[in-house]
This record gives C-alpha cells, structure tokens and sequence, in this order.
C-alpha cells in the first residue's frame, strides 16, 4: 500500500499571497484608476500570458533571456511569460489593427513576469496599468496627455508624487560626441553612476544633465521648444513638471520624449511609472506610425498607497437576535446589495458582541441588529465609528446606508 507524504509546500520566490483585506484594497485602487484610463477615451485590451521569445529578443536583444521566464513547449517552440506588455500591444497592432483609423488609444491591466533579484516593491510576478498611443501627429500635445494620464491615474491613489521630463534627441547626440561607447554611457546615465559619467563624459554633456530649465539648454532649439510646449500643456493640465535631461533609455528603438514619475516615500524604489516614444512598429514588420506609452508599477503604488491611506469603512453588517429575525434581514440584504451596497450578515451563530467584534475587523462602517424589541419593519444600526445607536425603519436604513456607499 503507498501512503502520502504530508510535506509544506511554499509559494515562489518573488510571488505573492493576498489576504482578503490586501485584495480589497487593490481592487478599490483598480477601479479608481480604470475610471481615469476611461474618462480619458482610452480603450483597454488584452494580450497573451505567454509570447514567443522572439518578440522580446526583438525588442531587447540577448540580454533579455536571463530575465524571463522562458522554456520550449511541446512543439518545441521558444516561449516566455511576459516580462512587459508593450511589446505584445504592438505586435497585435501589427497583425490586426493598422488599417484601423488612427490615434489608437489603449490601455491594459495586466500580471507580467521577470526573473531578478526580488526587492522590496519589486516582484517576480507584478502588474502593470499601461497605455500605449498609437498614430501621433502633434508631438507636444499626444505626450503631454500621456503624462497627464498617467499622473492622474497614480493620484487616485492619494499619494504625492514628483514628474521629470526628459528628451532623447537631446541627450543621445551629446553622449555619441563625447564617447564612442554609447551604450555604457547611456547605462551609465540611468543608474547614475557618476564615476563612469565623468569619466566617459565632456563639459557639453556633464551641463546638459545639470539642466533645471530649458532656458539652459543651448542648441537643440526643434526639441527645447517641443519640451517647452510640453511643459505648458502640463500647466494646463494642472502638472508642474520638472526637466530631467538624464531620463536615460539604453535600447535604440526608444527616442525623443520620455518621463518619470515618482512616489518619494518609497525611497529607493521611488519610480512608479516611466514611459516616452518609441520606434517598433517597424521592428515587428508593419508600417512605423507616432507612437508613445508608458506603464505604472501597480505594486509599488498600492504600496505607496497603503502608506498614506486610512482604510474607509464601509456599508454593513446584519446581526440577527433571535432566528425569527433571519429571514426579514435578508430581504433587505437583498434590497441594499441591488442598491450597490455592501453587506454582511452574521452566518455563524454568535453572540452579538462577537458579531460586533467581527464587523469592525472587516471594516464595516454599520452594524445593523434585529431582535424582538424591533418592531417588524425596524431594527437598530449602530455607528462601529462612534458606537452611536438607533432605531431606524427599513427604509430610513436604506437612506442611510445609500448615501455612504
């Protein structure tokens, strides 16, 4: 006879459990920042889970591999989990969607994979809030409204943050005249290793990155007045930004406009969002149109996010006294759940005071009872806030609760 081994079983390095509490937190945040994505006229889309690995060596090069997740299926086919979701939107441009008319404006929401060194808010498996606006005409105003988007998406979430715009066609032609590795330098520049800058770099491109204003830029005059406008739509928007010429992107296929967006209190991993123009249309075989984007690291919002926020209570928990009472709460659990209204009920038989105890570790703004001192059409609700307490009828209950959702 064979018997079963009892053997715990972890979860991944870099992945996550969420507690009932933590998913509604996220999930709040979620539909908070979908509403900006849509009021903003952005469509979403899906893509795969898993690509072909071709599809970021394209993008990326050889280097890639090391940070995916990649193996053969059993049509021994190079496949990867998605380690971003760029890629797999342009590739679905390319083969369904460039006859459609143009600006092409979407959005997704979406889990991506990397393997690397796990960190504090940065994750093997992570989500990904992005856009990507495909077919851009007008420059200044296609990328201000992405900066804008993007900043009010991570606002929802009530936390401060700091925006820098920076230009690629003005950094990289100061990089190629003063050092023949470009690539190290421009690496260098994004991790801002200074010892390597100073020493690969000239006194053009060591005052470019000491810029503060794009009055202090000299030369460059078609990409210091596209940043100028862009700066001034962002006014509109209500968005000071600030210039940041060492906004580096080391792959090529990235160019002009690109930005930042960071939460200060998350310290090191401060980035939540980055985005810019890029050139890849072409790059997976269709016809090179406009094209900008960006991506907000969700995880690292809602962790900036908890930091800042007083968990809301919310709707009600219903307290039957006496078995009698069951069955009328819940038809007006019914009522109010229809009405769009959170609601609870007290399943496991327990004292009111436990009752009482696990409604407000569940962050239930009320507590609403029914015994035999209420009559048939009222019961008591209690503020878990206050401990204030009342009788009310069923439909003053229903006002009540109406407006606090």
């Amino acid at each position: 006879m064979l018997f079963a081994i009892a053997m715990k079983i972890n979860r991944l390095k870099g992945t996550r459990d969420f507690t009932p509490e933590g998913m509604k937190r996220r999930r709040s945040l979620e539909r908070r920042m979908r509403e900006v994505f849509e009021h903003y006229g952005y469509e979403e889309i899906q893509t795969p889970t898993i690509e072909p690995l071709e599809l970021f060596l394209l993008k990326s090069g050889e280097a890639v591999i090391g940070e995916t997740y990649n193996f053969k299926d059993k049509g021994s086919r190079d496949i990867c989990l998605v380690p971003e979701r760029t890629a797999p939107t342009i590739r679905f441009y390319v083969n369904d969607l460039q006859r459609v008319e143009k600006p092409l404006k979407f959005y997704y929401f979406e889990n991506c994979f990397r393997y690397e060194n796990p960190q504090k808010a940065r994750y093997r498996e992570f989500w990904q809030f992005g856009a990507e606006l495909i077919g851009i005409n007008d420059r200044a105003k296609a990328n201000a409204e992405l900066i804008a988007l993007a900043c009010d998406a991570i606002n929802r979430a009530g936390i401060k943050t700091k925006v820098r715009v920076g230009n690629l066609n003005i950094l990289r032609p100061a990089v190629r005249a003063c050092s023949s590795d470009e690539g190290a330098l421009m690496r260098a520049i994004d991790k801002g290793d200074e010892k390597t800058i100073n020493s690969l770099g000239d006194d053009n491109l060591l005052s470019l990155l000491r810029c503060k204003s794009t009055n202090d830029i000299e030369g460059y005059e078609i990409e210091r007045d596209l940043l100028n406008q862009i700066f001034g739509y962002l006014e509109s928007y209500g968005i000071k930004a600030e210039l940041d010429l060492g906004i580096a992107r080391g792959l090529d296929y990235y160019y002009g406009i690109v930005f930042e967006i960071d939460c200060p209190e998350l310290g090191a991993e401060k980035q939540v969002a980055g985005g810019g123009e890029y050139n890849l249309i072409e790059l997976f075989g269709g016809k090179e149109v406009g094209s900008s984007g960006f991506a907000i690291g969700f995880d690292r919002v809602a962790e900036a996010a908890k930091r800042e926020s007083n968990d809301e209570r919310k709707g009600a928990f219903f307290i039957p006294l006496s078995e009698e009472s069951y069955i009328p709460l819940l038809r007006t659990l019914r009522d109010l759940r229809s009405m769009g209204i959170r609601c609870g009920i007290e399943n496991n038989n327990r004292r009111a005071e436990k009752a009482l105890e696990y409604a407000d570790s569940k962050a239930y703004k009320y507590a609403v009872l029914k015994g035999e001192r209420e009559g048939e059409k009222e019961v008591s609700i209690k503020d878990l806030d206050s401990g204030e307490q009342k009788s009310v009828s069923i439909e003053e209950l229903k006002v009540i609760l109406s407006t606090e959702k």
